[in-house]
């Protein structure tokens, strides 16, 4: 998981399981991320709901509301989700 909230390009990479979430987290878009979750206790591939709800104290101000940021993800054949 990534989050960028500095400057004006603020996003959410939503990390999924099996989808080449750690080659993005290896990627440049990491490294311009001021948030990057790998491994933790926290966990690497959480829901857009318990982001919001571990990192609430980024949403509560007006300046960094969730619709101000792009959220993004990858899903690897999607058909077989269905």
């Amino acid at each position: 998981m990534l989050i960028k909230y500095s400057g004006n390009n603020k996003f959410i990479f939503i990390a999924n399981r099996k989808c080449a979430s750690s080659s993005i987290e290896e990627s440049a878009i990491a490294k311009i991320a001021d948030i990057r979750i790998k491994r933790s206790p926290l966990g690497k591939h959480l829901s857009m709901k318990e982001i919001y709800d571990r990192f609430n104290w980024i949403f509560e101000h007006q300046e960094f509301s969730l619709d101000k940021f792009f959220k993004w993800g990858i899903i690897r054949d999607p058909v077989k989700r269905v």
